[in-house]
């Protein structure tokens, strides 16, 4: 059985675990993985999540989500939205919320590659900042409203499964457009 993994062993549980641990199911997939025989297609996110069962026996669905290439704020920070009711999102509330979580963290937002996700979940509103730093660092904040209050607490609340199809599409176009030989912010706030 060993015979048949085509690549050492540790590189390819690495880049395994690095795409699907966030998931939660690299638990599922391992005996495949390690037996060889079943090949993971690791650069559809869509697919993967398509396919991906949430524990409780719920499908995970789709959620409609939105991003044109004009959806930036006054920064510049791109904007993204998600709603679990495929109900367009009234970005007014929202907009507030970004204002106030911009002004605590100390950043020249328009000098920097960011992206905010207005996410409205089934039970909870969540504002999901992202911005990059350190070179190719991603940071997050994460405020959920409950009860009509925003709330900012890392230790209940952070990104979910939905956020991170809008992560991982960020993630490749930071690459493309500032993590590259000719860095644009401009080609990166333009890019979706």
């Amino acid at each position: 059985m060993m015979g048949l993994i085509t690549q050492p062993i540790g590189s390819f549980i690495t880049i395994a675990s690095t795409r699907f641990a966030t998931f939660g199911i690299l638990d599922y997939l391992w005996f495949t993985v390690l037996s060889g025989k079943f090949r993971l297609n690791l650069h559809s996110s869509k697919r993967v999540m398509q396919a991906l069962i949430v524990q409780g026996g719920t499908m995970y669905k789709l959620r409609k989500l939105e991003g044109e290439q004009d959806w930036l704020d006054a920064d510049g920070v791109k904007i993204y939205t998600i709603s679990a009711n495929e109900e367009p999102i009234n970005m007014v509330a929202f907009h507030q919320r970004l204002s106030e979580v911009k002004s605590e963290i100390t950043l020249e937002w328009d000098q920097t590659a960011a992206f905010v996700i207005f996410h409205n979940g089934e039970s909870c509103k969540y504002l999901v900042l992202a911005w990059w730093g350190n070179d190719n660092e991603l940071f997050t904040s994460v405020s959920v409203q409950v009860n009509g209050v925003w709330v900012l607490d890392p230790t209940k609340y952070s990104f979910c499964l939905y956020d991170i199809e809008v992560i991982w599409k960020e993630r490749n176009i930071y690459i493309e457009t500032i993590d590259c030989e000719s860095p644009s912010l401009v080609k990166y706030r333009t890019s979706r």
